[in-house]
């Protein structure tokens, strides 16, 4: 008989959109990526976001962008009633930078935005008690 009982964990992780991308040039191709998202998903008040931003060829969107491109998501809805991760290499410190901007934002505005750099944090944070719990 084993003298150490196998260790169970309840793993749940709940079900949410991830936009994979090479990122956004300029404000126009952000505003269709989130058009195109949200044709894809409906409502977002049902499913939480992940972007996945680790593989991006663009750019980050130029700092002085960060507030509309905060509002355009406000608009939509989303980071409103669900999650919004973003995902970004932990090398691109540029991006991270613009992350963490953004998240001030977000917070600002009242949204559930957060950067993270590895896919098992934001995980995490998407499937977490409710953005208003």
């Amino acid at each position: 008989m084993d003298p150490h009982p196998p260790l169970i964990h309840h793993v749940r992780y709940v079900d949410f959109f991830a936009l994979v991308g090479a990122g956004a040039a300029d404000l126009d191709q952000f505003r269709l990526a989130l058009d195109t998202l949200l044709r894809e998903m409906g409502p977002p008040h049902h499913h939480h976001v992940l972007f996945d931003l680790r593989g991006a060829t663009f750019g980050p969107l130029p700092e002085a962008l960060l507030i509309e491109a905060v509002g355009e998501l406000r608009r939509r809805r989303i980071g409103v009633a669900n999650r919004l991760a973003i995902l970004a290499d932990p090398a691109d410190v540029v991006r991270l930078d613009r992350i963490q901007s953004a998240e001030e934002i977000a917070e600002l505005e009242g949204l559930h935005i957060r950067g993270f750099v590895t896919y098992d944090e934001a995980l995490g944070w998407l499937s977490g008690p409710d953005p208003g719990a």
